[in-house]
């Protein structure tokens, strides 16, 4: 396949994007490379980050098919012709059989955000899952919402799409079944301001009453659109920000010291108010973050509540910026022993932060699930490296986004069981006024889902489900 590519100038133009657009680090995070294709990238990889990002690749992070370096080259540039002759070329029917991929598609960019292109296939798979009756730990997993964005039009459709949600998460609830958890990645209001979590804890309470969930059952945590930045204009915090972005240990320092820390901690105090009547403990300058045990179907599980969003103030958030700190990673995933299970919830993907790398070592190292945002490209995925206990992610999709991001409104269901792990990925068809399975960007199977069985899970989450469910 690699030779035809060739043949038809998609890897001659993919290194010129390379060389002359950032487009292309977001192009490679999004896209599914395979190990022979890496040989490809290196040659054309003069500047560091791009070798980095093959050397993430390596390490089993993002491995795949190469079919889906293709079609997300065709769709991230549209009007590309070497890229459309090549999309072609890998949808044609073909003898060979197709590349396998991984539960779901890679979306940790680390670059621009790009919506699919608005002539893209409009997915028709209106079919719902099948419920089991087996002990299950089953979520909802939203992210993006940015209620309070836009104008009066753009609002408008914004009730439409999150009505649209509700609709849809009652159906699936049905066949799914009840959600132990509601998980809310971040960006639930577009600036932090009261009025805009108003209408989001209204939304939330009719979301959960659809799926028979309570309040307690959701579990929030905020992201950059949750700041208020007109909060974040202090001279105090204004120094505070220099110093954090220079030498990201200072965040350390800060969460030692609560006093200290307030005129940071002032532009979420709206969001922490908020959050509140949900399930997540509550916030303060004391305690940004948050950690838990719950009990589940599945027996007790440590939830660590991820606060990515501390070191953003004005539109700088540029993951040259972002930073967790070693103590709020330390202190939240603590509480959990090395053989349960530990779902991490943040609303920056590590590859955004500047210590991301110090999170997926402390997950790898236990059983996971991970779950994040802010990329507004529904994702993620089960990888098993060379080398490493591999890594479990599910990346949200916008909820609701900006208007160029219409074709691409998402959130999705999964499931985990003793046979294994189910992803359902939803997308909204707006000439259809609801949310169908996301046939377009996804390969799916049975049900509708991604699936994944117990044996072909990291080591570590295997193990946990074979103790858990004998």
């Amino acid at each position: 396949m690699l030779h035809k590519l060739d043949e038809l100038g998609f890897v001659a133009e993919l290194a010129n994007v390379f060389h002359t657009e950032e487009n292309a680090y977001a192009l490679l995070a999004n896209a599914k490379a395979p190990v022979p294709a890496l040989r490809v990238f290196r040659s054309m990889a003069p500047v560091n980050y791009w070798r980095e990002t093959c050397e993430t690749m390596d390490r089993g992070l993002m491995l795949g098919g190469l079919e889906a370096l293709v079609l997300a080259s065709a769709k991230l540039y549209p009007g590309n012709r070497a890229f459309a002759e090549a999309a072609a070329f890998v949808r044609a029917p073909a003898p060979a059989a197709p590349f396998a991929a991984p539960v779901v598609s890679p979306s940790t960019s680390t670059g621009p955000r790009h919506a699919p292109s608005s002539t893209a296939p409009v997915p028709l798979a209106p079919s719902i899952p099948t419920a089991t009756t087996a002990p299950a730990l089953v979520w909802v997993h939203v992210s993006d919402l940015h209620f309070g964005h836009g104008d009066a039009k753009h609002r408008v459709e914004q009730e439409r799409v999150v009505a649209a949600i509700v609709r849809d998460a009652k159906k699936m609830r049905q066949a799914v079944g009840v959600p132990t958890f509601v998980f809310v990645t971040g960006d639930v209001a577009f600036s932090g301001k009261a009025k805009q979590y108003a209408n989001a804890s209204r939304w939330l309470g009719e979301l959960t009453a659809a799926v028979n969930a309570t309040a307690a059952e959701v579990l929030l945590v905020p992201g950059n659109h949750d700041v208020d930045r007109d909060e974040a204009k202090s001279l105090t915090a204004k120094v505070l920000q220099e110093k954090l972005w220079s030498d990201e240990r200072f965040l350390d320092e800060l969460l030692s010291t609560p006093i200290e820390f307030e005129p940071i901690w002032r532009k979420q105090r709206a969001y922490a108010e908020f959050a509140k009547p949900f399930g997540a403990p509550e916030l303060s300058a004391s305690a940004p973050y948050w950690s838990e045990m719950r009990l589940t179907p599945l027996g007790s599980v440590a939830i660590a509540g991820l606060n990515s969003s501390l070191a953003c103030f004005d539109d700088r958030d540029a993951p040259a910026n972002l930073v967790l700190g070693a103590t709020q990673v330390h202190r939240a995933l603590a509480r959990a022993a090395n053989d349960a299970l530990l779902i991490a919830i943040h609303h920056h993907p590590p590859t955004w932060l500047r210590d991301g790398d110090n999170l997926l070592n402390q997950l790898q190292r236990r059983p996971h699930l991970d779950f994040c945002g802010h990329v507004h490209k529904q994702g993620g995925g089960v990888c098993s490296p060379f080398q490493g206990n591999g890594m479990v992610q599910f990346v949200a999709g916008a909820a609701h986004g900006g208007t160029s991001e219409s074709t691409s409104y998402s959130y999705a269901w999964g499931r985990l069981a003793a046979h294994g792990l189910d992803y359902f990925p939803r997308v909204w068809v707006a000439a259809r006024d609801e949310f169908v399975a996301d046939s377009v960007n996804f390969k799916l199977g049975v049900d509708d889902a991604l699936s994944r069985e117990a044996a072909t899970l990291p080591e570590p989450l295997r193990n946990w489900l074979l103790a858990a469910v004998p």
